[in-house]
């Protein structure tokens, strides 16, 4: 630990990790990207009065990770193969009131775009990216098949995805970016109408990767009828 950082604590479960923080109240956090830590967790490790500076650790800077962190609130992302000196240097920054991000992420989001979901949206892309059919994603949102299908449809040309699997694609990339970013187990492959859905979680934007697409508005509904 850098002399000018003092070390609070830690915690080695995402359950108890607001507990923790509530109880030692760090003016800077590190987190481990894990499969147990999810995008509102980490919102919420962000939040507070003032707001908390977070650190995220991460084994592959992905623009998707970058901006999905980024909208969660967090201040750095720093390579877990980064050398000691690297970090302690990103730790003092971002003590200091700095942002720090890798320079190819940053190209990258220069050229990509950021597409804001409504939460409906949002469950939709997740289920869609965990690969159910229209039929298993209606059943867990408690919509019709059709209603299925025609935000589907929709999607394809807001988003610019050229099919469901290209929108699953755009999906998968932004929940799981490094690890596996799942805050919970995922819903049963074919739900069934005994047991209650199981709600994945949901994006509230999607960082898309510039493509061509040339198709039609017939397209897209044939599409999104599988």
């Amino acid at each position: 630990m850098h002399p000018s950082l003092e070390f609070a604590g830690s915690t080695g479960s995402a359950d108890s990790l607001l507990t923790v923080l509530t109880e030692l109240n760090p003016a800077l956090v590190v987190v481990d990207w894990c499969p147990n830590i999810s995008w509102p967790l980490l919102a919420l490790t962000c939040g507070g009065v003032p707001p908390r500076r977070v650190v995220l650790l991460a084994r592959n800077l992905a623009p998707e990770l970058t901006f999905q962190a980024r909208e969660a609130g967090v201040a750095a992302i720093v390579d877990t193969h980064a050398s000691p000196a690297l970090l302690a240097d990103a730790l003092q920054r971002v003590a200091g009131g700095e942002y720090v991000f890798d320079s190819a992420s940053d190209d990258s989001m220069r050229v990509s775009r950021a597409v804001r979901l409504t939460p409906r949206e949002g469950d939709l892309v997740a289920l869609l990216s965990q690969g159910l059919k229209n039929k298993e994603i209606a059943t867990c949102l408690n919509i019709s098949e059709g209603t299925v299908k025609v935000y589907l449809s929709k999607l394809f040309q807001k988003v610019g995805a050229k099919d469901r699997f290209e929108l699953a694609l755009f999906g998968l990339k932004n929940l799981t970016s490094a690890e596996m970013g799942f805050g919970q187990e995922l819903p049963p492959r074919k739900p069934s109408k005994a047991s209650p859905a199981v709600k994945a979680q949901a994006l509230r934007s999607l960082i898309v990767r510039p493509s061509v697409v040339v198709t039609t508005p017939s397209y897209f509904g044939a599409m999104a009828g599988r």
